[in-house]
């Protein structure tokens, strides 16, 4: 459904961390363009819906169990997960845009689970009780890098409970150090691995997505912005479209070095 520009109403049901207390009307102006990118777009990362589907039978939350999602963008995952079966959860981002769609999404698909939708910054965010299962696809940035969110989430989590990260890596078919010379230094699988290891996670499973997965990524956010455009004639829409194909350009510039994986992970206990 695409969302009126002038649309800016927060659901009611969605709480207000400290940390987004005094910047709302910020919020609401600096993700409009993710909004525009990704207002029709269900997985805002380069997974299938195959790879979302096992990662979900992986995580598998039980009765009683606590599941957060850090930047959790429309909550996809968390009601994906909840019709499967109870828990409960709560979802946590920055966007407002992506957290109203999150709460229509949730009332109209699992309003029997419960489920809080929280605007703040993921980083500041403590829950009262350590979850079972801690989320965070492709927001590695609110830690600022891979290895930030390995730990953050680490230490959140429970003890004998279920990490899964997705993040951006070096290309399985990229050379490192030909990369690291032209490019500077991106992780590789090896890398990744290593790091969460060293915290003394237990990894699983490791998922990564192809380059078909980046493709239709980059291609459903240009239909997403199309839509937006016409919906929301204007300059400020026709900026969104420019950035669209900005990250298409980028996307086949880096092709054969970016790719993406995701860490199915347990911690320790």
């Amino acid at each position: 459904m695409v969302t009126s520009a002038g649309s800016r109403n927060l659901d009611t049901e969605i709480a207000i961390h400290e940390s987004a207390a005094r910047q709302v009307d910020e919020l609401w102006d600096r993700f409009e363009v993710f909004e525009a990118l990704h207002h029709d777009v269900s997985i805002c990362n380069p997974m299938s819906s195959s790879e979302v589907d096992e990662m979900l039978d992986w995580v598998d939350p039980q009765s009683g169990d606590r599941v957060l999602d850090l930047g959790c963008g429309n909550g996809t995952s968390l009601v994906e997960l909840a019709q499967r079966g109870g828990f409960s959860g709560t979802g946590v981002d920055l966007s407002p845009w992506m957290l109203n769609a999150a709460t229509r999404s949730h009332r109209a698909r699992a309003a029997t689970v419960d489920i809080s939708w929280v605007l703040g910054d993921g980083a500041r965010y403590t829950p009262r009780q350590p979850p079972e299962v801690a989320l965070c696809l492709g927001a590695e940035w609110i830690w600022h890098d891979f290895n930030g969110t390995a730990r953050a989430l680490t230490e959140l989590a429970a003890p004998g409970g279920k990490i899964a990260i997705g993040a951006m890596r070096l290309h399985l078919e990229a050379d490192q150090s030909s990369v690291l010379a032209n490019h500077g230094a991106i992780p590789a699988v090896a890398d990744q691995r290593s790091r969460l290891e060293s915290l003394g996670l237990q990894v699983d499973r490791v998922v990564h997505a192809n380059d078909a997965g980046w493709d239709r990524y980059i291609a459903n956010t240009g239909a997403a912005v199309a839509v937006w455009l016409t919906a929301n004639p204007g300059l400020r829409s026709e900026d969104y479209a420019n950035t669209q194909r900005e990250w298409a350009e980028l996307r086949e510039r880096d092709r054969g070095i970016i790719g993406w994986s995701l860490w199915l992970c347990r911690t320790p206990g």
